[in-house]
């Protein structure tokens, strides 16, 4: 990409304006080269934050969902390619990384492929994630429940999980099977729980293998439809709770469930099509929030509570950007674009207050915050810092300008614009949107969701721009 083709956002928002040059600024300053998975030399991939070095699968395959393969997608996919592992046994390259939540590089994989229409990269693809799912079900699948084992998206620290999976062995989740041996499961890795967000993503790469396939002309495999089918149905027979009227969070070793609110756990649910409308509807309106935004996890666990101070768990109770995204995604597909609008300004404030993306922000104050947690050193609860420019924190942000207030929704056949402007915001231009083998330059004027014309090239139009267009496409759109 030319320094003149990056993308630009003209509101009269200040705080829009100046929060979308942050997310900019910290996508640039984590390009890292790095040379790993299939990436035979080394080549310019995203690191997940300041303090990191490489490239994580969950970080990328998110961020270039949210809209990375949009903004620079060379690098979105070397990024993707970057955390493979070759499985010569199972016939080639499947997904590597952190287990439990890796499968989420099927929602990457499908997004660039809608971004960019690179085929060879979706038949690849395809393969990859089949291969993936093949190993996952060996190693993690339990047929009695129907679910796979592990932790929760993104919830690799122990302050994820309730005070009786904590004990003296460290910080790390994956700590828990070395200092359980009589409690790990024999199969797989041996984290013996399951968590609803996780369950989710398998949901939905059964679904991205099926549209893969169907896209490159093979056909949809009925296999795959049954998976999918399959574990909606246990995700709805495990964790939906009737009476609350929303999904628990884990399922625990005994068959108890943890009945925590989770907020990536709810916007997997409602973004990948596991809720109903009427579910979706519900969980929106049962989420607890906080000053800052949407908690990861709610409430914290007493083992935090305890500790006094305004603290809170590093994983539980805290904002974390990356799933505040998410779920106001999720909200804004289930109908409440109020609650959309107020996660979105609540992101931008931060940011154009900070001069970046932190990793967490504190639940009441909504300053930059690292949360409290058990240490590595000695499984004592210490407070840890918070992470300065952090990219899925940047490209959360960036998702909710493009899926959210310009309302793109693509598929294969092209992009369809959904828009929405809150009060106050004004007029909205975002251009240079690199999108298949086009430029798009979009601007909305009024409030609303309500389009009262769409003129594309200058001519009256239906807000849909085809895949195959080429060039600069200039969408406007009036809403009242």
């Amino acid at each position: 990409m030319k320094i003149q083709d990056v993308p630009y956002l003209r509101t009269p928002h200040e705080d829009l304006a100046r929060a979308f040059r942050v997310a900019l600024g910290d996508i640039c300053s984590n390009l890292v080269p790095y040379q790993e998975g299939q990436l035979a030399k080394p080549s310019l991939c995203l690191a997940a934050g300041l303090h990191y070095s490489t490239p994580w699968t969950r970080d990328n395959s998110l961020s270039t969902w949210n809209g990375l393969g949009l903004l620079l997608p060379d690098v979105a996919k070397n990024s993707l390619r970057a955390v493979l592992e070759n499985d010569p046994a199972r016939g080639g390259w499947r997904i590597g990384g952190q287990y439990w939540d890796a499968i989420i590089w099927a929602q990457g994989a499908w997004a660039f492929y809608l971004y960019h229409g690179d085929r060879h990269f979706l038949r690849e693809s395809a393969d990859i994630i089949s291969r993936s799912l093949d190993y996952f079900e060996e190693t993690e699948f339990d047929p009695a429940r129907g679910l796979f084992r592990g932790g929760a998206f993104f919830q690799d620290g122990i302050s994820a999980y309730p005070d009786e999976l904590s004990g003296n062995f460290g910080c790390d989740v994956r700590q828990w099977v070395e200092g359980n041996p009589d409690k790990k499961h024999p199969v797989g890795f041996g984290i013996p729980w399951f968590s609803l967000s996780s369950n989710c993503l398998y949901a939905g790469a059964y679904d991205a293998v099926n549209m893969m396939r169907a896209e490159l002309g093979e056909g949809a495999s009925e296999k795959m439809f049954a998976k999918a089918a399959a574990m909606r149905a246990s995700i709805h027979r495990e964790f939906w709770n009737a009476e609350r009227g929303t999904f628990d969070y884990l399922v625990l070793p005994d068959g108890r469930r943890c009945e925590h609110e989770e907020a990536a756990g709810f916007a997997f649910a409602i973004l990948l099509g596991v809720a109903t409308p009427e579910e979706a509807a519900s969980v929106v309106d049962r989420t607890h929030l906080v000053p800052a935004g949407v908690p990861c996890i709610w409430p914290q666990f007493p083992r935090y509570a305890a500790y006094g101070g305004g603290h809170v768990g590093r994983h539980c109770g805290t904002v974390w950007p990356q799933v505040q995204a998410l779920w106001a995604r999720a909200a804004l597909k289930a109908g409440r674009a109020d609650l959309f609008a107020r996660q979105l300004l609540l992101m931008a404030s931060h940011a154009a207050r900070d001069g970046h993306f932190t990793e967490i922000y504190h639940p009441e104050t909504g300053e930059e915050y690292g949360g409290i947690q058990e240490h590595w050193s000695d499984s004592a609860i210490k407070p840890w810092e918070s992470v300065p420019h952090t990219c899925w924190g940047a490209t959360g942000f960036f998702s909710l300008v493009h899926f959210g207030l310009l309302g793109m929704d693509y598929s294969p056949q092209g992009v369809r614009f959904r828009p929405f402007l809150p009060d106050g915001v004004g007029e909205l231009e975002l251009t240079n949107i690199t999108y298949r083998a086009m430029r798009l330059h979009v601007s909305l004027a009024g409030r609303g969701a309500n389009i009262v014309s769409c003129r594309i090239n200058g001519a009256d139009a239906e807000p849909f721009v085809a895949a195959d267009k080429q060039g600069d496409v200039h969408v406007e759109i009036a809403l009242g």
